[in-house]
């Protein structure tokens, strides 16, 4: 079971490890973000700390409907203990954004009142 917390802003958040050059891990606070299918969207002022190879594009929609297309890299992190390769993007705001990708097999609970975050594996996933 992972745990995390929700922060002042009433955003879940849990934390994850970046994998970056030579091996080197940075941990970081993600904001959990069940809008986001991908797996992984960095600040581009961390991406420049981990090691991101380019994947390609992909056509994105944005919660306004508008769309657009945007680079798509390949890094890797470790969740729960293990290492995932993953599809990241980045973004020119503050935070991590942890995606569903991610978080598939998960179960989520949010407790807002207690400010506190839980995701546990979910038998046979």
């Amino acid at each position: 079971m992972l745990e995390g917390y929700v922060d002042e802003s009433r955003q879940p958040r849990v934390a994850i490890t970046l994998v970056g050059p030579d091996e080197r891990l940075l941990e970081v606070d993600a904001v959990i973000d069940t809008g986001f299918d991908g797996s992984l969207c960095l600040p581009t002022t961390l991406a420049a700390q981990v090691e991101l190879h380019v994947w390609g594009t992909q056509l994105v929609e944005l919660a306004d409907g508008s769309q657009h297309e945007e680079w798509v890299y390949i890094g890797q992190v470790i969740f729960d203990g293990v290492r995932h390769q993953v599809d990241i993007s980045l973004t020119q705001g503050t935070d991590v954004l942890l995606g569903t990708a991610l978080l598939e097999g998960y179960r989520l609970e949010i407790g807002f009142p207690s400010r506190t975050v839980r995701l546990s594996k979910e038998e046979g996933a």
